[in-house]
Order: structure tokens, then sequence, then C-alpha cells
């Protein structure tokens, strides 16, 4: 037991030691991205992808943060109000260079969100789940491709319930991978 609680320490120490400079990076590439001075050419060509890559990066070091918390039965969920139509600004906006670079198209379908866009959950998990698929589906589409993001509302015993769904051009898996998947 005592190594494995000394290998979510160190990688928790690590994790948070990684993210200290990009909490310095991002908010100073950010000041230059509202710099009216500065050429939009510029900023969209290098700030803005510097931005979207660097809060990548951090996704990837919270996942390994959340991995030791969860390890520790520390994991906190912060749960509240969260608009589904702003969390589906922010992945466009972190994923934008990365469907620009391959040419892929970011398809999105908000037709079945019946009531409202607001739901209760921990804005952070779910961003980061949908994080993680999209940026799967990105790797695996062939340039010229399509990734859907599909968002419904779905009612069962008097709550409403939001759906995510993620489809792409991809290659897909094996028939057996499919059957190794778990599904909750």
């Amino acid at each position: 037991m005592l190594k494995e609680d000394f290998k979510s320490r160190l990688l928790s120490s690590f994790s948070h030691e990684l993210k200290t400079p990009l909490n310095g990076a991002i908010p100073c590439l950010e000041i230059l991205l509202s710099d009216e001075t500065l050429a939009s050419e510029i900023k969209e060509k290098y700030i803005v992808p510097s931005v979207s890559s660097l809060k990548l990066l951090e996704s990837t070091i919270n996942d390994i943060i959340d991995f030791s918390l969860i390890s520790n039965d520390q994991l906190i969920l912060n749960i509240r109000p969260l608009n589904v139509l702003h969390l589906i600004n922010d992945l466009q906006a972190l994923l934008r260079p990365l469907f620009n670079s391959k040419s892929l198209k970011f398809i999105l379908d908000f037709e079945k969100l019946i009531v409202n866009p607001f739901f209760y959950s921990d804005y952070n998990r779910v961003k980061q789940i949908l994080l993680n698929l999209l940026i799967n589906s990105i790797k695996f589409t062939n340039s010229g491709g399509e990734i859907l993001l599909k968002t419904e509302s779905q009612f069962q015993n008097n709550m409403e319930f939001i759906n995510f769904e993620i489809k792409d051009t991809g290659i897909g898996m094996s028939e057996e991978k499919v059957n190794d998947v778990q599904i909750y």
C-alpha cells in the first residue's frame, strides 16, 4: 500500500508542478489576444493555437491529477448549473486549431435539446470527458472527415437528462474492442 500511495503522491505533485508554468503562460497569451494593436493575423496564426495547445495540455495534466485523487478517494465533484451551449463553445474554441489542422468538419446537433440548455453537473468533469472523446475522434479521423457532437434532452422520472453522442468518420474500433468497452 505504501508503494501505491507514494506513486499517487508523486504523480499528483509532479502534475501540480507542471501546472505552475501553464498558469503563468496562458494568461499572458490571453492578454496578447486582447491587445488591439497586435495584428489579427498573428493572433489567429500563432497565439490562438498556442493558447489552445496549452489548455489541452492543462486538461491532460488535470486528468492525471484526477486519477491520483480518485486513487486516494479524494476526488470532489463541484455540482452546479451547467450551460450546455457554453460548454460546447468552450470545446469548439479549444479544438478549433486541431479541427483546422486536419480540415475536419465539426457538426453540432442540438435539435433535441428540449427544455433549456442548463443541467446540474460538474462543469470541469463533463468538459474533460467530452474533450478526451473529441480528441480521440480527431486523432483517428482522416483529413477532410467529419465529427458530430449531438446533444439531446431526455426525461425520466420527471427529471431531465442530457445525453451527448459523438460520431466520426474515423477508422472505428474492431468488434472485439467494442465488446471490451464498458458502458455506464
